[in-house]
């Protein structure tokens, strides 16, 4: 089971620590409101006590005040003081001078007023001051509208103090009970929530762990049942997604199987037809070579015992021969690039000398359909390392293209050599004034069998496996190809090659 960390708490301990103070607050507020309201009523009685007192004392004294019969007057204040019920008893003439006390019997006649006593002589009601261990209350002794004097007592607060203990004390008893049966209620609903939490947090922890049979079971009426009701709803749909995405994992596997089967056959069978069209190749190309050998032999013969009419039907022979190894050449290439058995024999030539050699044997194919073949480049391109043939092989695909789709327009042939921050290139560029290649159709130009339109396999000859397999050289030497067309507006084609080549692996197309 999980454990909670060092700084975190229980919740039942948080609840229990808040329930606590909640009860201790309450009743601590309401104890000393208790004691207020007590000291309060007994304060409110002392000084009804006090009232009565004075008037008793003023109503017995006012003759006496009137006509100052001071033997009168201490009497009555001794008489009072001997009952204990006051701490203090005092009667003042109009003048403010003691004249009478409780419990000094030679105080008669000061000459000098009393402040207290003037304080009593100037109010018009009843005098009340608290003290810490009495109540001193006083008021002007009236006759008529003539104030003659005024009597002043002090009650004791001893009573107060032990009715203030007396209700401290219940206060304490009351709060003891009640913080005992708040903890013991405040225990017994932190576990009605505290329990339930705990059995959906180990239900939890199985979930965790892949147990998605848990079920939880809370019986209350509260929000914690239709939380339970929820987590098990959630385990139920767990458990069905869960069941689900095993199906559709078997379902996969068995598809990838499948899939993977249907792979293997579809290479196996890519193999077999790599393997028969070399095979086939080979078988073509070798009749094919007699016959144009034999054809070139004969040619000479007649050449010199000048048969003109057999001289032209053997041209022709000729010429199908080699196009018909240009393209069985071009399926055996195919079949090794797609069997990755390719491989380049790179050699440093000279670039201007190879050049001139290319435009020699391009010349006679430009001039068929009317063109101009125009040459651009410096004598001192330098030297290339690359494969020589593969190179010669790309620039007669392109020129050659160049020628069969472009009537008695121009055709441009320019090599540049040019430098960037990593390297140095060769860049051979290849533009015609011909019928041009839609957009839609550039994107499909160097994959195999791809030719401008369908129309251009009955209008032009061609397999479309010159650009695929020129593509796939310039990768093998570290370039690349680029075209840029409009419809009647003609094609650029663009090499670009390293000047140093680094032989590169096969893959498919």
């Amino acid at each position: 089971m999980m454990e909670l960390p060092e700084q975190q708490r229980p919740l039942a301990l948080k609840l229990m620590l808040t329930i606590t103070v909640i009860v201790v607050l309450a009743v601590t507020i309401v104890t000393l409101l208790a004691i207020r309201r007590e000291r309060g009523t007994f304060q409110e009685e002392l000084e009804q006590q006090a009232a009565l007192l004075l008037n008793t004392i003023a109503a017995s004294s006012a003759d006496s005040l009137y006509f100052l019969d001071t033997d009168f007057l201490s009497d009555l204040m001794l008489d009072l003081g001997r009952f204990e019920v006051m701490t203090f008893g005092r009667i003042y003439d109009r003048d403010g001078r003691i004249i009478a006390d409780a419990f000094t019997p030679g105080a008669l006649f000061s000459f000098n007023a009393d402040p207290y006593g003037l304080f009593l002589l100037q109010s018009d009601e009843t005098v009340f001051e608290w003290r810490s261990n009495e109540l001193i209350a006083g008021q002007p002794v009236i006759i008529g509208n003539n104030v003659v004097g005024a009597v002043s007592v002090g009650l004791p607060t001893a009573a107060l103090n032990a009715k203030i203990v007396v209700a401290r004390n219940e206060g304490i008893v009351v709060a003891a009970i009640v913080i005992g049966v708040g903890l013991i209620l405040a225990l017994l609903f932190t576990r009605s929530i505290t329990i339930p939490l705990q059995t959906m947090i180990q239900a939890i922890q199985q979930v965790t762990e892949g147990d998605l049979s848990q079920h939880v079971a809370i019986h209350s009426r509260d929000e914690l049942a239709l939380l339970g009701g929820y987590f098990n709803q959630m385990t139920a749909r767990l458990r069905q997604t869960l069941q689900q995405m095993e199906q559709e994992i078997e379902e996969r596997k068995r598809t990838q199987l499948a899939l993977e089967a249907a792979r293997d056959a579809a290479e196996a069978a890519n193999r077999a037809k790599s393997t028969f069209l070399a095979n086939m190749s080979h078988e073509l190309r070798t009749p094919l070579s007699a016959i144009i050998g034999y054809s070139e032999l004969m040619l000479e013969q007649i050449a010199q015992a000048d048969y003109a009419e057999l001289e032209d039907e053997l041209q022709r022979v000729i010429a199908a021969g080699d196009h018909l190894l240009m393209i069985i050449s071009d399926i055996l290439d195919l079949s090794k690039i797609e069997a990755g058995k390719m491989e380049l024999a790179p050699e440093t030539f000279d670039l201007a000398e190879f050049v001139q050699s290319v435009v020699m044997t391009a010349q006679p194919l430009t001039q068929k359909r009317g063109n101009q073949l125009v040459v651009s480049y410096a004598d001192n391109l330098g030297h290339l390392y690359a494969d020589r043939a593969r190179v010669r092989q790309i620039l007669l695909n392109l020129l050659g293209n160049a020628a069969k789709f472009t009537n008695n327009g121009v055709i441009t042939f320019t090599a540049v050599r040019e430098t960037t921050t990593a390297q140095e290139w060769f860049r051979f560029v290849v533009a015609d004034t011909g019928i041009g290649i839609p957009v839609e159709q550039q994107h499909h130009l160097f994959k195999p069998f791809v030719q401008v339109d369908p129309s251009s396999t009955r209008r032009y000859e061609g397999t479309g496996l010159g650009l695929a397999i020129s593509h796939r050289f310039c990768q093998m030497m570290g370039g690349h190809i680029t075209v840029a067309s409009e419809v009647g507006q003609g094609s650029t084609f663009t090499v670009h090659l390293p000047v140093t080549t680094e032989t590169r692996g096969l893959g498919g197309f």
